[in-house]
């Protein structure tokens, strides 16, 4: 994914890699629930102006990201980022979503052990293969 220095960047889950974008000279926002400044308003108000919008697959889970989608404006990219994000292009068809950004376990056992060892992503990752699809 490029970013354009001073590109207008909203990351819908507290990522990792924030820093990193921010580095690239990206106009950074970051919405998470977890934070206590979270505030949907501005988070809706960033997602119509923003260039390019990542999106944690958790929201599936949660139920939030079809109110999301609806507040997305012109973005040029809009990626669902996580594990957990469904890689099946034709279900994202009819939505702002261009690309999907999920795993694919390589070593099925090693990943359900430390998931089942209350681990997460990062406890998991050398066992998956991380890939890219291109939604349209």
């Amino acid at each position: 994914l490029k970013i354009v220095e001073g590109e207008g960047v909203v990351l819908v889950g507290g990522f990792p890699f924030a820093p990193k974008i921010a580095k690239m000279g990206a106009d950074l926002t970051v919405f998470d629930k977890k934070f206590a400044d979270f505030d949907e308003g501005e988070m809706n108000l960033a997602l119509s102006k923003a260039e390019v919008i990542i999106i944690t697959s958790a929201t599936l889970s949660n139920g939030t990201l079809p109110k999301i989608l609806d507040n997305v404006g012109d973005a040029r990219e809009v990626i669902l980022l996580g594990p957990t994000t469904p890689l099946i292009p034709v279900a994202f068809a009819s939505t702002p979503i261009t690309w999907l950004m999920g795993v694919i376990p390589v070593e099925i056992e090693k990943v359900v052990e430390v998931i089942a060892s209350g681990f997460g992503t990062r406890g998991f990752s050398k066992y998956v293969k991380k890939v890219g699809v291109r939604v349209g």
